[in-house]
């Protein structure tokens, strides 16, 4: 597909991370005035591309993740899934996890890429997707309290409306961010509980 070949030049290509990140960005920019197929191309675009290690630390800026929460707030329902997707497979990894000092000037590169994020006081989360995360959690509860386009027809008339593929995807997301473990985090989606045991 065109989608697998645009996937093979990004990987080939040798450009630096300014050029990446610029990719990167017009993609996750174009999610939402693209049609069904294309949302769904994006989607794919991204999540391939975050098996490869230096596009993935492209993935880790303030910029890319400012973007992709601020499209949670589209009155799309695609547009929503579809970035919920994104951010589940890249929160599901959180690749934000840093070294809380180094002894060296640089920073301690090792550490950073293949120290455990989990049960150590040794890495910390990037304070600036700490502090969006914090800011932007709230969203969560939006989501789940947004009505759905989509109604099942049940017999004798009546009609249901289903849990929904962004409900499923907002679900995935609360249980991708509270087993980082941050208490933060814990405390702010907790509030999302109550709603979803109606489920």
């Amino acid at each position: 597909s065109i989608a697998d070949l645009f996937i093979r030049i990004i990987k080939d290509c040798n450009e630096d991370a300014s050029t990446k990140l610029e990719i990167l960005s017009g993609i996750i920019d174009g999610i939402e005035s693209q049609q069904y197929e294309g949302k769904l191309n994006s989607a794919h675009i991204i999540k391939e591309l975050m098996e490869i290690k230096n596009i993935l630390e492209v993935l880790k800026e303030k910029e890319i993740n400012v973007k992709l929460f601020d499209l949670l707030k589209s009155d799309d329902e695609m547009t929503v899934q579809v970035v919920l997707d994104i951010l589940n497979t890249l929160y599901k990894k959180f690749p934000f996890y840093v070294p809380k000092k180094s002894n060296d000037a640089e920073e301690d590169e090792f550490a950073k890429n293949y120290l455990s994020s989990s049960d150590t006081d040794e890495m910390v989360i990037i304070p600036y997707i700490d502090k969006l995360l914090i800011e932007k959690l709230p969203l969560v509860e939006e989501i789940l309290e947004r009505e759905t386009d989509s109604v099942l027809e049940q017999q004798y008339g009546e009609t249901i409306k289903p849990f929904g593929a962004v409900r499923m995807g907002i679900t995935r997301f609360i249980a991708n961010i509270i087993a980082v473990g941050s208490q933060d985090y814990a405390l702010k989606l907790s509030l999302c509980l109550p709603y979803l045991l109606k489920y």
